[in-house]
C-alpha cells in the first residue's frame, strides 16, 4: 500500500537571531529563579503530539502513536488517574494523515462524551491540502466514525482546532479555514474587514450526535500557521488568534459571542508585530465566570517576548502586557487561570546554548512568581508545543522528546505552591 502519511516538519516559519539580554528586575517583581526538579511521571516510548485536557477533577490525555512495522498512525487518549495512566482508548487509526507538529490533533470531555478532531490528507497535485475529521464518542460505547468538519470541497489546508464543552448537550468549535484562497470564489459574510481570499475562522457548534450547527465566519484574512485558542467565559465563547493584516501585522485579536452575535475582532493589544511569513506561534487563553488571562509571543521591534494580559469583563478589555522574565523566548506558550488574580504561564527559551521549558505564575497586579525552569527540552520543532494542565493543585506538563526518526513523550508533575 502506498504509504499517504506525510509525517510534516517544515512550516513556513520565521527563523530568529536572538541576542541574549541580560535585565533586572526589582525584589518586588520577580523572586529569585529557581531550578525545581519536577517529579518524572513517566515517559511514553514511540508517540508524539500529546494534548492535556483537565476536566475538574480528572485530565485526560491524547496522543499520536506511529505503530510499530506499519504505515499508520493511532490517534489514543487516557485518564490520567492517581498519577497513573489508565489503559488507552484507540479512537481513529489510519496511514493518510496529516501528522504536523504544529497543527496536532486535540480534545474535549464533556461528561461521558470526548470530541476528537485530526487532519486527513487530499490529494492536491503537489500542494499541502487537508480536512478536518472529527468524532463525538460516548466512553461507554464503542467508538463512532469520524466526519469532516469543514464541509467545502476545496483542496485546501484546513486546521488549528480548538474545542470546548459548551454546554450539556454541545461542543464548541473553532479553526482555521482555506477554503476562500482559492482564487475566484467569492463570498458573502459578516467580518469582511479584511476583503477576500485570505485564510478563514471559522467557529460552529457540535451536539451529542456530531451534528454540526450554527458555522459561522468570524474573521476572513487570518495568520495562516498559528493555532487558535477559545475558551468559555459567563457570557459566552470567545476566540483568539493571530490576525493579519494586508500590511502584515499579525497581532492578536479577539472576537466575542455576546448573545447570538459574535463581535467584530479587535487586538488585545497593539504590538504592531510586522513579519511577512507566519511565525507558527499561537496564543493560548483561559477562563473562569468572566476573567480571562491570555498569554502569546510576539517579535515587535525585533525583541522577542511572552506576554501575559487579563481581562475581568470576558475580553471586552484587557490589561496592558506583562512580560514574563527568563531567558530569551521561543514562545510555544501555554497557559491556565488559577484564580481571578492569578495565572501560569509555560513557554520555552534560551539562554545561549541550551533551550528550556519554564513556567511562572503571574498575578493582575504585576506580581511575578519565581520562574521554575521544568526541563532542558530541544529546540526542534518536533518537540512541538508543551502542554500544561492544573488538577487538584498539581501543575502537569507534557511535551514531545525528539529522538531521531522517533520520539518519545515525557510527563512531569509539581505542586502549583512551588511557583
Amino acid at each position: 500500500m502506498k504509504n499517504k502519511m506525510k509525517i510534516i516538519n517544515h512550516i513556513y516559519c520565521l527563523t530568529y537571531t536572538a541576542v541574549l539580554l541580560l535585565t533586572s528586575c526589582s525584589d518586588s517583581e520577580v523572586k529569585n529563579s529557581v531550578h525545581e526538579s519536577p517529579a518524572e511521571f513517566m515517559t511514553i516510548p514511540n508517540v508524539t503530539l500529546p494534548n492535556l485536557r483537565a476536566v475538574g477533577e480528572k485530565l485526560y490525555m491524547s496522543w499520536v502513536d506511529t505503530v510499530s512495522n506499519k504505515r499508520e498512525a493511532q490517534l489514543k487518549i487516557a485518564e490520567i488517574s492517581d498519577n497513573v495512566l489508565q489503559p488507552p482508548l484507540t479512537l481513529a487509526s489510519s496511514d493518510e494523515w496529516f501528522v504536523n507538529w504544529a497543527d496536532y490533533p486535540t480534545i474535549a470531555v464533556n461528561g461521558d462524551y470526548i470530541l476528537a478532531h485530526f487532519l486527513q490528507n487530499v490529494e492536491a497535485d503537489h500542494r499541502m491540502a487537508y480536512d478536518i475529521k472529527f468524532g463525538v464518542h460516548d466512553m461507554t460505547k464503542p467508538v463512532r466514525t469520524f466526519e469532516r468538519l469543514n464541509t467545502d470541497e476545496t483542496a485546501t489546508e484546513h486546521g488549528f482546532v480548538s474545542m470546548l464543552a459548551l454546554t450539556d448537550t454541545s461542543f464548541f468549535i473553532t479553526w482555521l479555514d482555506g477554503r476562500m484562497m482559492q482564487s475566484g470564489q467569492d463570498h458573502s459574510h459578516n467580518h469582511n474587514h479584511h476583503g477576500r481570499h485570505g485564510m478563514n475562522v471559522r467557529a460552529a457548534e457540535i451536539n451529542l450526535k456530531g451534528q454540526i450547527s450554527n458555522e459561522i465566519v468570524l474573521d476572513q484574512m487570518a495568520c495562516t500557521c498559528c493555532q487558535t485558542t477559545a475558551a468559555l467565559t459567563a457570557s459566552g465563547p470567545v476566540v483568539l488568534y493571530r490576525d493579519c493584516t494586508i500590511d502584515n501585522i499579525r497581532d492578536i485579536v479577539i472576537t466575542r459571542k455576546i448573545g447570538e452575535q459574535w463581535t467584530e475582532p479587535r487586538p488585545i493589544h497593539l504590538d504592531g508585530w510586522k513579519i511577512n511569513g507566519c511565525p507558527v506561534n499561537g496564543p493560548k487563553v483561559d477562563a473562569y465566570q468572566d476573567d480571562l488571562a491570555v498569554a502569546w509571543f510576539t517579535g515587535a521591534n525585533g525583541e522577542p517576548k511572552v506576554n501575559v494580559s487579563f481581562s475581568a469583563d470576558a475580553g471586552a478589555t484587557f490589561s496592558e502586557p506583562i512580560s514574563v522574565s527568563q531567558g530569551v523566548p521561543i514562545g510555544r506558550v501555554d497557559l491556565v487561570l488559577l484564580n481571578a488574580e492569578q495565572a501560569l504561564v509555560s513557554w520555552m527559551a534560551s539562554t545561549g546554548t541550551e533551550t528550556f521549558l519554564y513556567a511562572q505564575k503571574i498575578g493582575t497586579d504585576g506580581m511575578k512568581g519565581r520562574p521554575v525552569k521544568i526541563d532542558t527540552v530541544s529546540a526542534d520543532r518536533k518537540t512541538g508545543f508543551p502542554q500544561m494542565e492544573v488538577v487538584n493543585d498539581r501543575v502537569y506538563f507534557a511535551w514531545t522528546i525528539p529522538k531521531g526518526t522517533a520520539s518519545d513523550v515525557k510527563i512531569t508533575h509539581m505542586a502549583v505552591d512551588q511557583f
